[in-house]
């Protein structure tokens, strides 16, 4: 491999004697002759991941190249790696797409951005960029949803790519130096994506007239806590969510009458009802909070508005088992 390439590997620790090495940890040494490496352990076995730049023109991998690099780099004797199963090699970048969509195409994952392995966000917002564009695929198509939905794909996606490189970034360079040991401790609170939001986005809608008493906006991810609903308890939120359609939680208040194409539930207790605090919260697919309101009025404006219900009161549903393809449903009156 040429000058620069940094390389991945698996070895696994000897037992006992000098190639003992501890599992509970990572072993960081630093950038330094003879040069980077880092160990980090695999929990439930005997290996470890191995990380260390190459700096030389050429570079063959091999189990007898990576045991002369250990022992090289480390402590530990050569004989310290009994076997290294596979090596694969990457150079770190940062890189994000211009556009996330281009008329019919539409770019997630990896094909949208690209990052330093820093805190192993990769996974993590590939799926929610799938969620994200999936849920408003299945709405233009399978509900006749307005088809500028889809705009809202990279309107919320290209921010939230941003933010992950920086920290990504940042946890990758301070992840190789002792001195910034405490910024990458702090790794657990900052990468598990939960508190991803989309607040400013177009489709987040807070009505309700004296604001959020908890804290919990509109855009943010739904809080996956136990309640009670007029079915009984529920031990968690998400078991309610489950599926491709918006959910309304009625929150300690009268639920509306029944809406095609949106799940109802009364909630009446336990922490879930303590953290969003009174009133009705429209649920998207991918569990962000749509809309928060007041009264029944807001909900069948909002739905409007994504074309799922007109202002007639009528709301088209096709393509779903159980129901007549393009049937349309009317409610038997205005919203209460």
């Amino acid at each position: 491999m040429s000058q620069g390439t940094s390389w991945a590997g698996t070895a696994s620790r000897s037992r006992g004697g000098a190639g003992e090495q501890d599992p509970d940890h990572w072993h960081i040494r630093p950038d330094d002759p003879p040069g980077e490496l880092l160990l980090c352990p695999l929990p439930g076995t005997a290996g470890f991941q191995l990380n260390a730049k190459i700096t030389g023109d050429e570079f063959t991998a091999t189990a007898e190249t990576v045991r002369s690099l250990v022992a090289e780099r480390t402590h530990l004797p050569p004989d310290a790696v009994t076997e290294a199963p596979w090596i694969s090699f990457y150079r770190p970048r940062t890189a994000m797409a211009e556009r996330f969509r281009q008329g019919r195409v539409f770019l997630a994952g990896d094909a949208a951005h690209l990052h330093p392995p820093g805190g192993g966000q990769g996974l993590n917002i590939g799926v929610q960029d799938a969620f994200n564009l999936g849920w408003k695929l299945g709405q233009v198509i399978g509900r006749d949803a307005r088809v500028t939905l889809l705009d809202s794909y990279e309107a919320e996606r290209r921010p939230a790519a941003a933010g992950v490189l920086d920290l990504s970034t940042c946890l990758y360079r301070a992840g190789r130096k002792p001195e910034d040991g405490g910024q990458s401790r702090l790794r657990g609170r900052v990468c598990h994506l939960l508190s991803v939001h989309n607040r400013d986005s177009e489709l987040s809608t807070d009505a309700r007239a004296l604001g959020s008493p908890t804290g919990v906006r509109a855009g943010d991810r739904a809080p996956d806590l136990p309640c009670v609903t007029a079915d009984g308890p529920c031990p968690n939120l998400f078991g309610l969510l489950r599926g491709p359609d918006f959910t309304l939680l009625a929150v300690n208040c009268a639920p509306p009458r029944d809406t095609p194409g949106v799940r109802t539930h009364h909630v009446t207790g336990r922490p879930l009802a303590e953290e969003l605090g009174t009133g009705l919260f429209l649920i998207r697919p991918d569990h962000h909070i749509a809309l928060a309101a007041d009264s029944p009025e807001h909900v069948g404006r909002y739905l409007a508005r994504l074309g799922l219900m007109s202002g007639e009161g009528w709301t088209a549903v096709r393509g779903r088992p159980g129901l007549s393809t393009g049937r349309a449903v009317r409610r038997a009156g205005p919203w209460p």
